[in-house]
């Protein structure tokens, strides 16, 4: 932010930037606490980030940077952006549209062996044209459940004594 800005903030500007501010903390700690955690390759990195760019695209956000390096953790930007592909994989999964077995969680990834298992589903899901299809698919809509009222229903004896006996 200018400095310029920074005079013309009003004490809303300034707390909604300190709320925006603390939220992204709270995801940036989320993703961390829920990032994979083993002894893992800058090989078996390297192709995992591989993996995940060729998806970017269909879910319209920017390549990650391709890891290079051995890791005990996965970064957690990275496994921000690993979550949301897991998720629509999953979804997809559950629809039954996929004719493989591309959906894995970020639990699913202890190490180099389950990091190529997944490269190869997160490959195939990028060339899979029924995954491309699901995800151009607005959500479902949650269904909506309405209580049906029979006002023609008579309350019983025991009903009627009851409103009573309240009412005393």
């Amino acid at each position: 932010m200018k400095p310029e800005d920074m005079l013309n903030m009003t004490d809303e500007d300034a707390a909604l930037d300190d709320e925006i501010a603390g939220a992204e903390e709270a995801e940036g700690a989320l993703y961390e606490e829920l990032a994979p955690k083993g002894e893992f390759s800058k090989k078996a990195m390297g192709m995992l980030s591989k993996a995940v760019n060729k998806l970017t695209g269909l879910f319209d956000v920017d390549k990650y940077p391709v890891l290079t390096e051995d890791a005990q953790v996965f970064p957690a930007d990275f496994t921000r952006l690993l979550a949301m592909v897991s998720d629509a994989s999953m979804a997809a999964d559950e629809s039954d549209m996929l004719s493989g077995d591309y959906a894995f969680t970020l639990e699913d990834i202890v190490d180099d062996n389950t990091i190529t298992l997944i490269a190869g589903k997160l490959d195939a899901l990028s060339k899979d044209k029924e995954f491309k299809k699901f995800l151009k698919q607005p959500p479902e809509e949650a269904e909506v459940i309405e209580e049906v009222v029979d006002d023609n229903v008579e309350p019983t004896d025991d009903e009627i004594d009851q409103l009573f006996g309240d009412r005393i």
